[in-house]
């Protein structure tokens, strides 16, 4: 062949050939003109979770993957930000995502067949929480640098409201006794901050944590701390709950759905009616401001919700986990299934049933794009949104195990 130059262009000619046949461009067609032949000639077919009451619903879903979630955590912690599926480090770490992690690993315990894999991630997140007290401030602090440098003395009422949550969530739930001992100890050593925290966010995350530690542990001097903040909160829309404008502020923001589903809960397991008829109230504002189409439109960050406008874009993830949640909570109190309507309407934004009906689950990596913009997805993987993902997909399957009896 190195001698006969006409055989060796006829063989170099006769692969350029086959791999044009190869390229995907046209495996894509050929592919699409398989399926539409198969349309015709058979049918539709695809695996479908059949419901115990023979409902008309049908659910297919994709498991729960913890690729991308074990990408973004190193031994310090969960990194907030990635540039694509690659972490950022140059954002470094903070309590937020790694409080939401926490949760999220004691969501999983029971859900994934790698214990030592999900023990050992539980560990490095209730580690970095547990790095975040401050002594001195009282307080947890938030943001970290890759260098491990602390960048604040204190954090946030919201950071500290959700380290309380994932705490109280993860002493009340957490199957591993070390675990429990270790975020029952910071849990308890937090009261002072729980009841400092005077914002309706950052009190419905500490009421999660409250109620979720009560449920499990029924200490009494947690349901007061719990009545003392469930009725701060309430006390913010005493002035407003008949209003056409029911919101507790001129403006909507983020993470707007844990205020009703905190006060629902915190209702039920208190036996106190007006709490969660209260919940419920605001919850069902919400679902209206947020649904259009037979879709979910959540409050976008590109300008909020005010009396005046809506912000269609930017999406984020955190609003249809929030969602997602605080329907199931309605349902699991009321029964009534048009909150489960709702989640899972909230959940398929995730999966292309949203504004520009783009994906926006990855199912390479088992993460979650930073959420929908005016120009499409946006490409990023950052820590808050594969958590609300994976959160998302957990508590949806566990609903439709528990509830609907669908074999998953």
């Amino acid at each position: 062949m190195l001698d006969d130059e006409d055989l060796r262009n006829t063989i170099a000619q006769n692969a350029f050939d086959l791999a044009k046949e190869c390229y995907w461009p046209e495996i894509g067609i050929k592919y699409n003109e398989l399926a539409a032949e198969l349309i015709k000639n058979e049918g539709v077919y695809k695996t479908e979770y059949e419901l115990a009451d023979e409902s008309e619903l049908k659910f297919e879903y994709p498991p729960i993957k913890l690729n991308h979630l074990q990408t973004m955590t190193d031994n310090t912690g969960m990194l907030q930000h990635a540039r694509y599926s690659i972490p950022d480090r140059s954002h470094g770490y903070c309590t937020d995502d790694n409080a939401r992690a926490l949760l999220l690993s004691v969501m999983l315990q029971d859900d994934v067949q790698d214990v030592d894999e999900l023990n050992r991630l539980s560990s490095i997140y209730l580690s970095y929480i547990d790095f975040a007290w401050n002594p001195v401030k009282g307080r947890f602090r938030n943001f970290m640098s890759y260098s491990r440098d602390w960048l604040d003395e204190e954090g946030t009422e919201d950071s500290n409201g959700r380290a309380i949550w994932a705490l109280g969530y993860a002493a009340a739930n957490s199957n591993r006794s070390n675990f429990y001992l270790h975020s029952n100890s910071l849990f308890r050593m937090s009261f002072p901050v729980v009841k400092s925290i005077s914002h309706p966010r950052a009190l419905a995350y500490s009421m999660l944590g409250l109620t979720y530690y009560v449920k499990t542990h029924g200490d009494a001097e947690v349901i007061e701390l719990l009545k003392e903040k469930a009725y701060q909160l309430y006390g913010f829309f005493a002035k407003t709950i008949d209003n056409e404008w029911l919101w507790h502020d001129e403006k909507v923001t983020y993470g707007n759905s844990r205020i009703p589903q905190a006060l629902i809960f915190a209702g039920w397991y208190l036996k106190d009616d007006k709490l969660a008829e209260r919940g419920l109230k605001i919850l069902n504002w919400l679902i209206d401001k947020q649904f259009a189409n037979d879709i979910f439109s959540p409050v976008g960050n590109d300008g909020w919700l005010t009396p005046q406008h809506k912000a269609q874009f930017d999406q984020q993830p955190l609003e249809a986990s929030g969602m997602v949640d605080a329907c199931l909570q309605a349902e699991s109190y009321t029964k009534d299934e048009k909150y489960s309507s709702y989640a899972l309407k909230a959940f398929n934004w995730f999966t292309g049933d949203n504004d520009t009906g783009e994906v926006v689950y990855d199912f390479a990596t088992g993460g979650s794009r930073d959420g929908l913009m005016s120009g499409g997805v946006n490409m990023n993987q950052g820590a808050e949104s594969t958590i609300s993902w994976l959160m998302s997909l957990f508590n949806i399957s566990l609903y439709l195990r528990e509830t609907k009896k669908v074999s998953l």
